[in-house]
């Protein structure tokens, strides 16, 4: 943060600390005392106001109950989302392309037709590829068909403490949710941000949720 480096920057820029200004503190003087002592003091306070209070991430993972309709709709939108996200991996490995918005200005359409992805699903692809890509563009990444799979507010939507719409390849699904005392005292008074849908080798769902709190 920018207030943390002021004082260095003070010293690099003007060529003296505003521990110590020149000619505001005498030979031999405390060098906390006068201008010293008033900027060391507004220093800490805005410190500790606005950089100590900068918001956190959180994760809140939901149990998703979904019917057996609902899992299998939701189990083929995640394949179908992974399968897109392998086959745009390896056309941004040929082309060394990590810039979402490139990638998107030449495959967002064929991304839709090829596997008739929603307009936000096919947007959330693109970013997933290439963040995932920009991490090392030695290797094509690969994803799994059950896979995490982004979801962000124009594609869920939360229905009060104990329902989520979820879109899918066939529309919305209004799926139940568990969601436990300490979660829901946080998931109440954060507002959702992003969210990715997980199911566990056993068949369980769940949605991990990310909300910001301020920290302290």
């Amino acid at each position: 943060s920018w207030l943390i480096a002021l004082p260095a920057a003070f010293h690099r820029n003007l060529g003296f600390s505003p521990w110590k200004p020149r000619g505001l503190i005498p030979r031999g003087g405390n060098p906390f005392n006068g201008f010293s002592r008033l900027f060391l003091l507004a220093y800490l306070y805005i410190r500790c106001k606005y950089v100590n209070m900068s918001p956190m991430e959180l994760t809140l993972q939901l149990k998703l109950l979904p019917t057996e309709d609902q899992a299998t709709a939701l189990r083929a939108v995640m394949a179908r989302f992974n399968e897109a996200c392998n086959w745009l991996a390896a056309q941004a490995f040929a082309k060394q392309c990590t810039n979402k918005l490139t990638l998107q200005r030449l495959y967002y359409h064929e991304l839709r037709t090829r596997f008739a992805l929603p307009s936000q699903m096919a947007v959330r692809c693109l970013a997933r590829v290439a963040g995932t890509y920009r991490r090392d563009k030695h290797i094509c990444p690969t994803f799994r068909p059950d896979a995490a799979m982004p979801y962000d507010q124009r594609i869920m939507r939360f229905d009060g403490l104990d329902h989520v719409s979820l879109l899918t390849l066939q529309g919305r699904v209004l799926v139940s949710f568990l969601l436990g005392p300490y979660h829901r005292q946080r998931f109440d008074a954060y507002e959702p941000r992003q969210c990715h849908l997980v199911v566990r080798e056993d068949g369980q769902w769940f949605l991990l949720v990310v909300v910001q709190v301020p920290d302290g």
